[in-house]
């Protein structure tokens, strides 16, 4: 979130940022962060639908 303030994101920008940056955290192990390459391939997979 404060990224993307800093960056003045979109609302959908932030959501992606915000839901790739949450898979990729999950996906390793222990309490480590997860790198920002990883990040960035995943932005692109997440899907938005507005309802």
């Amino acid at each position: 979130m404060a990224l993307s303030e800093e960056k003045g994101m979109s609302l959908e920008e932030t959501v992606r940022l915000s839901t790739a940056t949450g898979a990729a955290n999950v996906m390793c192990g222990g309490t480590q962060a997860a790198e920002y390459e990883v990040i960035s391939e995943l932005i692109s997979k997440v899907a938005m639908h507005t309802m």
